[in-house]
């Protein structure tokens, strides 16, 4: 059976030779030995395409092949036969430098434009990488500002074996700086005011970069020196914890402690209470040292407005039916009225109460 040349190149039997050689190209660089190593089906294809290339590239082998003419019918000479096929192997030489060439420029070309977009694939692999490792940076730091957030609040709840679990979550989170300053709140919330003062007053200086933490940390030196009863510290640190809180609450109710149980200075103090009154973990604490503040400073009416908000509260009725006591007793010269919210305060089990009637009213009866 015939070997159909036109079909090995994919062309038909009118093309030209620039559709010959156009089609032997492609088909050449593909299946060249050079492209394939050793597959010897594509060694056998390509040996293929060289033929029929040979073939029809040539007018003479063209018209011979179209009409089934055999070469050996036309060249009877051995001579002749030598010189056809030295001027074939020239021929196919020629075709096999040629594709080799035109590999050489694909691979040169293919080089230069790697090479071309090699940089920008670099930059586009260390963007990527820039981007991932941004990502759990941002994840990282989201969590450690979340579970700071969470350890203050277990700590104004004095929730503090979960305060120290965040101690240690944050560690974990390479978070050392907020694990230091939850430490240190977890020791002022023990009263250790010495060990929270040791572990935060000469670390200062690593919150300087960050306004809250800072904050933070004069909070609890404040609140440490309170504990010690020294005035002055205390309330400089929470001064200072103030000017750099962004939500300040916590501090109001502090700075009042320290301003009216260690300084007397009560009207300023009961001004910090109420300021301190829109933090719901101080809030009922705010409005009973509030009420204390403005009795000491002889601000009845307004201590009493503060004593009303909280008379019926199960934690804290029993102080406010003693104070409201000494409201009768000091402001309104009222000793019977003053007995009975004395008796009262008495009855619900506070000691003051129970001193202050036996010393003022008598026995408590039944």
């Amino acid at each position: 059976m015939k070997i159909d040349y036109y079909e090995i190149l994919g062309i038909e039997k009118g093309a030209d030779k620039r559709q010959i050689k156009k089609a032997y190209l492609s088909l050449a660089k593909r299946y060249h030995p050079d492209v394939n190593g050793n597959n010897e089906s594509f060694e056998e294809k390509f040996k293929q395409i060289n033929e029929a290339y040979d073939t029809l590239i040539n007018e003479s082998k063209r018209f011979r092949y179209d009409y089934g003419i055999q070469q050996e019918d036309l060249y009877t000479t051995e001579n002749t036969s030598a010189q056809e096929e030295n001027r074939y192997s020239e021929e196919r030489n020629k075709q096999r430098e040629e594709i080799k060439e035109d590999l050489e420029q694909e691979k040169a070309k293919d080089k230069k434009s790697k090479k071309k977009w090699m940089p920008l694939m670099v930059a586009g692999y260390a963007a990527v990488m820039i981007g991932i490792v941004s990502f759990f940076v941002q994840r990282q730091s989201k969590l450690a500002a979340s579970t700071y957030e969470n350890a203050k609040i277990n700590l104004e709840e004095m929730h503090l074996d979960q305060a120290m679990l965040d101690v240690k979550e944050l560690t974990e989170l390479d978070a050392h700086d907020q694990a230091d300053i939850i430490t240190a709140g977890i020791y002022v919330s023990k009263r250790q005011a010495n060990r929270a003062i040791d572990y935060l007053e000469p670390n200062l200086h690593k919150f300087k970069e960050d306004n809250q933490l800072l904050s933070d940390a004069y909070y609890y030196l404040g609140r440490a020196y309170f504990l010690r009863r020294l005035e002055n510290k205390a309330t400089d640190y929470l001064e200072k914890s103030l000017e750099y809180s962004s939500n300040p609450n916590a501090v109001y109710f502090w700075l009042g402690k320290s301003l009216g149980d260690l300084k007397m200075d009560f009207a300023k103090a009961g001004d910090f209470y109420e300021k301190a009154i829109n933090n719901e973990n101080y809030k009922e604490r705010a409005v009973l040292e509030a009420g204390i503040a403005y009795q000491n400073n002889q601000q009845y009416e307004l201590a009493k407005d503060m004593f009303m908000q909280l008379v019926n509260h199960p934690t804290y009725k029993k102080e406010v039916n003693y104070y409201l006591g000494w409201h009768y007793f000091l402001y309104k010269k009222d000793r019977d009225k003053a007995c009975i919210f004395w008796e009262t305060a008495a009855k619900q089990g506070n000691p003051e109460a129970r001193y202050q009637y036996s010393r003022t009213c008598g026995r408590i009866g039944n």
